[in-house]
């Protein structure tokens, strides 16, 4: 209708087609909303559950925590080539992108790192799509405030974060 070019309507067609991933989870999230607090929790968990085992640092987080956590994670696609912006962490739903010579598919996680205080500790890699690359992800401020609610995994982050941190520092004086 718009008297675009054939090859603009090829791209725009693909990409549609690839994000239906976001168009499902927009439809999945109206149903939860619907849902009452505790079966929105309930449900949230039991979708994200697989995906949020594979972060490290949260394994002894209280399961209220990661209830909240799953509802707040949001869907993103990315398109081949692009970049997926540092600071967040992310969990891959499906596509293949590339992240400091490490091959990422479906279940993996990177960008855990963001729990570090200091920027230079973190690492300086972005993900780099080879495919349509379909992720939930959620920034260290949001993860932040949402531990904040939550004492006893807050300081769970903050260790993990200090031990992390130490690790880089220790292995940065090394190549010194």
């Amino acid at each position: 209708e718009q008297g675009l070019d054939q090859q603009m309507r090829v791209t725009l067609r693909e990409y549609f087609h690839q994000t239906k991933h976001l168009q499902v989870a927009r439809a999945n999230r109206e149903l939860i909303n619907a849902m009452s607090p505790m079966l929105q929790g309930q449900v949230v968990w039991k979708i994200n559950e697989r995906w949020l085992r594979h972060v490290w640092f949260l394994r002894q987080a209280e399961d209220k925590f990661m209830v909240e956590l799953s509802l707040k994670l949001n869907a993103a696609v990315f398109a081949p080539a692009e970049l997926c912006p540092p600071g967040y962490m992310y969990i891959s739903h499906r596509g293949i992108a590339l992240y400091g010579g490490k091959v990422l598919t479906s279940g993996k996680v990177w960008g855990e790192d963001m729990i570090l205080n200091s920027t230079q500790l973190r690492s300086k890699y972005a993900a780099r799509c080879m495919t349509y690359v379909e992720v939930y992800m959620i920034s260290r401020e949001e993860l932040l405030n949402l531990a904040k609610t939550f004492p006893p995994t807050l300081k769970i982050i903050r260790r993990s974060a200090f031990r992390l941190g130490f690790r880089r520092r220790l292995h940065h004086h090394r190549r010194f």
